[in-house]
């Protein structure tokens, strides 16, 4: 859980549990497809998820699903799973990046706090 968003970032409940099972046969069935949370609630709504957790129940999937060389990756216009290496290491690059840009801002703050 993060602090802040705790509403957001707390473990998946059992149901969640169910519903990441169901959205990752979803993302077989429609691989290379590009799904945004919105999509994937406003067409799926007996999953009873708001578009917030979808988030959590990717991270889920991706801690807990995902094996060999397929992976989740987030782009602009939602989520795919891929084989794609080269859209793989641009989102690996884009994580970087963010985590980087976080890490500035981190620094920043704690410099504060001296």
């Amino acid at each position: 859980m993060i602090k802040g968003f705790e509403e957001e970032t707390y473990e998946l409940t059992d149901e969640e549990q169910k519903v990441a099972h169901f959205v990752y046969k979803l993302f077989k069935a429609e691989r290379e497809v590009c799904l945004a949370s919105k999509r994937i609630v406003s067409e799926y709504k007996c999953l009873m998820v708001k578009a917030t957790r979808i988030r959590k129940v990717i991270h889920f999937i991706r801690e807990n699903y995902l094996y060999g060389d397929e992976f989740i990756v987030a782009t602009n216009k939602g989520y795919i799973l891929t084989r794609d290496k080269k859209l793989m290491k641009d989102y690996s690059i884009s994580m970087r990046q963010r985590i980087s840009s976080q890490m500035a801002i981190l620094e920043a703050v704690e410099e504060r706090l001296k």
